[in-house]
Order: structure tokens, then C-alpha cells, then sequence
């Protein structure tokens, strides 16, 4: 009996990590996003090896990076004040159509062999842009799909791991396609990726409320960005939780944008190599995100973002020290575990305790310190290993991360009883 009363135990813990399944709305939304987000991994490793295949230079590695990432910097914050005013699933079916093309166009140019860097630093910068107004409505949309507003926290773990699956299975199916056909089947097989969630979209029935009257002047804009602004600043707990963000952003994350370099000139890899470190890194973070999910207390995950950060720059200091493969899979995993940890558990806080007038700015704000300081930091690191070398560039930008999530963690208790005031 006590083994039967463990094992039903067992199993009603499983569903219960996936209890925002529940909601038909945001069971089509997942499905759909999964398969998009592995057409997107396709395209970023197809991408990232294309650049350096045609250039042979880390530094344009740190350049394309920067130039399809920088838009969320200055393009988010804004998105976030629409993301509270404009019907979510309307902007999302335009902002997927719209990659979509861009995606096939990326596909025509490299099948037909007339495809430059110059050519890819431009519609990256195009696909930022619309990534950029389009993740805030995505993490937003989130609460107006589920059935039961208590599931959110659920939910946003699932969101995690769905992107952290297709971490996982897009690098590694780019590496083969790379290899079978070149990079040009990655950016198609991205294109067709975006039906799927496209017809998800197009069959999801949200309650909207009508909303008489929206001043979308750009003076109105900016007032209600400010109040998103102060309100974050408001909090010492949201402030520090923005903070060890924004440093992984800029100090650790630059790494992925720089890692064919590391298959092809530390490993002596090709494109089957940069698939599995990209792989073994989206393992890593899709065992960090089941995990989460089966926490259910949003609380417990304050103290997290200081190990996960330690996690992610121990693993990270143990990959750019190696020259061995197996090692280096094992390393990215464990930064891949500490990556999502961190990050799912901040945006799980943020969405979780902030005013539900303001979710769609503080999603937007989150987004900024997680992918904003990217390029940034991709620009600067790659600029640094052109003349410094590449692995000790990334040793010490992830050692500063590294003392930074220590000095977090001596501060836990105060940012859990900041946020709950």
C-alpha cells in the first residue's frame, strides 16, 4: 500500500507539472511554439555557420549577433507599452508572417548562392526588429491563454522548456542539414516552421476586453514606458533581480553567438560539432526547465537565480578551458542547466509579483536586461578574442558573472521580501 500511495503520488506530481496543458488555448500556443521555436534554432545555427564558413572571423561572428540582437535593446521597452494596449494574438500572427518571409528570403538568397555578410547584417537587422516588438506579446499572451490564472507560473515554466526542447533538437538537426545540404535548407526548413504557429494562432479563442478609447501618441508612449520604469525601479527586490540579468546578458550569454568558432577552431569540429555543443547546451537548459517546473512555489525560485548564475559561469569557465569534446558537452550542460535556471525563475518573479497593469512593460524590461545587452556584450567579446584569444576572452567575462551571482546570493532574503511588499 505504501508503494501504491508513492507511485499515485508520483504521478499526480507529474500532471501537475503540466497542468497549464489543461487550457486548450495554451495547449495549441505551446504545440505551435515548439515547432517554431526549432525552425528558429535551425536558422541560428545555419546562420552562425554560414558567417563563419564565408569569413573565417570571430569578430563578424560578434557583429551579426550584435546587429540581429541590438533592436531588443531599443525596440522592447516600447513593444511592452503596446503589449498592454494592442490585441496580443493580432500583432503575433503579423510579427510571424512577417519572419516568416524574411526567413524565405534568407533561404532564396543562399540556395541561389547570392547571399553576402553585408546581405545577412541587414535582414538580421530586419528580423530583430520584428523579434524585438514581438517577444513581449508573446510572454504576455501567456495569462490570456490559460483557463486558470493560477496555472501562470506553470505555464512559464512549460514556455521554458519548450524553447530549451527545441535548443536542443534545432542545433542538432541544423548540423546534419548543414552537412546533407548546406545552410540554405536550414533558413527554408525555418520558413515552413512558422505555420505551425500561425494555424495555432489563427484557431485560438481569446476574451478580449474592449477598451474605448487608447492614446497611442508618442508623448502618451513614453509617459506610460516611464511609469513601467519607475515602477521596476520602485522595488529593490525587482532592481536586483533586472540587475544579475543584465550582467548574464552582457557577460555570459555572447558565448553561443561565438561558438562556431569554438567547433571549428578548438575542437577542429564542422557543423555536426557546433549542432552537438549547441545541443548538449539545450539539454543542459530542457533539465533545467522540467525541473523548474515542478516547483510551485514562485518564492523558492529567489535563491535559485544566484545558483543558477554560478551554475552558468562555472559551466561555461570549464567549457572555454577545454580542448576536450567530452568534457566540453558535459560543461555546456551544466551551463545550459544554470542559463534557464536563472532566467526562467526571474521572468516566473517578475511575472508572477508585478501589477497586472504593468506585466506587459516588466516583460518587456525583463526582456531588455536578458536579450538587449547581448549584442552588446557579443560585439565586445568578439572584438576581444579577435586580439586576445577566444577562450580566455569568455574565461574572464564569466568569472566577473561568477562574482557577481555570489554576491546575489548573501542578498536572497532581502530581494524575497522586497518583492512581496
Amino acid at each position: 500500500m505504501f508503494v501504491s500511495l508513492r507511485y499515485e503520488t508520483f504521478i499526480n506530481s507529474i500532471k501537475n507539472g503540466f497542468i497549464s496543458l489543461s487550457s486548450p488555448n495554451f495547449r495549441k500556443f505551446f504545440l505551435g511554439q515548439t515547432t517554431s521555436f526549432i525552425g528558429s534554432w535551425v536558422q541560428n545555427i545555419g546562420m552562425g555557420w554560414l558567417v563563419y564558413r564565408l569569413t573565417g572571423s570571430i569578430a563578424l561572428l560578434g557583429v551579426v549577433g550584435f546587429s540581429s540582437q541590438i533592436p531588443a535593446l531599443l525596440i522592447t521597452p516600447f513593444a511592452g507599452v503596446f503589449a498592454d494596449k494592442l490585441n496580443r494574438k493580432k500583432v503575433m500572427l503579423f510579427t510571424q508572417l512577417t519572419m516568416m518571409m524574411v526567413a524565405l528570403l534568407f533561404a532564396t538568397l543562399t540556395l541561389t548562392n547570392t547571399i553576402t555578410v553585408g546581405i545577412i547584417v541587414f535582414l538580421s537587422v530586419i528580423n530583430g526588429l520584428v523579434v524585438a516588438f514581438d517577444t513581449p506579446f508573446r510572454h504576455s499572451i501567456l495569462s490570456d491563454l490559460l483557463d486558470n490564472k493560477e496555472h501562470l507560473s506553470n505555464a512559464v515554466a512549460l514556455n521554458s522548456i519548450m524553447v530549451n526542447t527545441s535548443r536542443l533538437v534545432g542545433p542538432a538537426l541544423a548540423g546534419f542539414l548543414i552537412s546533407a545540404f548546406g545552410e540554405g535548407v536550414c533558413f527554408l526548413v525555418n520558413s515552413l516552421s512558422f505555420l505551425a504557429i500561425i494555424i495555432a494562432l489563427l484557431s485560438i479563442r481569446i476574451k478580449t476586453t474592449q477598451v474605448l478609447k487608447q492614446n497611442f501618441s508618442p508623448k502618451a508612449i513614453t509617459d506610460e514606458l516611464m511609469n513601467g520604469i519607475r515602477y521596476a525601479q520602485s522595488n529593490a527586490g525587482f532592481r536586483q533581480i533586472f540587475l544579475i540579468v543584465f550582467l548574464s546578458s552582457l557577460l555570459c550569454l555572447p558565448f553561443q553567438n561565438l561558438m562556431p568558432a569554438f567547433a571549428k577552431d578548438v575542437f577542429s569540429g564542422d557543423s555536426k560539432t557546433l549542432g552537438l555543443l549547441s545541443g548538449a547546451f539545450g539539454l543542459g537548459a530542457l533539465i533545467g526547465a522540467v525541473v523548474l517546473g515542478q516547483i510551485s512555489t514562485p518564492l523558492k525560485l529567489v535563491r535559485l537565480i544566484g545558483i543558477a548564475g554560478i551554475l552558468l559561469s562555472g559551466g561555461i569557465i570549464i567549457f572555454s578551458s577545454s580542448s576536450m569534446i567530452s568534457i566540453a558537452y558535459i560543461a555546456l550542460a551544466i551551463a545550459g542547466f544554470g542559463m534557464i535556471s536563472q532566467f526562467a525563475s526571474s521572468n516566473t518573479i517578475i511575472q508572477v509579483y508585478s501589477k497586472s497593469e504593468f506585466r506587459g512593460r516588466m516583460v518587456s524590461l525583463y526582456n531588455v536586461s536578458f536579450l538587449g545587452l547581448t549584442p552588446i556584450g557579443s560585439l565586445l567579446l568578439g572584438f576581444a578574442a579577435q586580439h586576445i584569444g577566444l577562450q580566455l576572452t569568455i574565461i574572464i567575462s564569466s568569472v566577473i558573472f561568477m562574482a557577481m551571482s555570489i554576491n546575489y546570493l548573501f542578498r536572497y532574503k532581502f530581494v524575497q521580501q522586497k518583492i512581496q511588499s
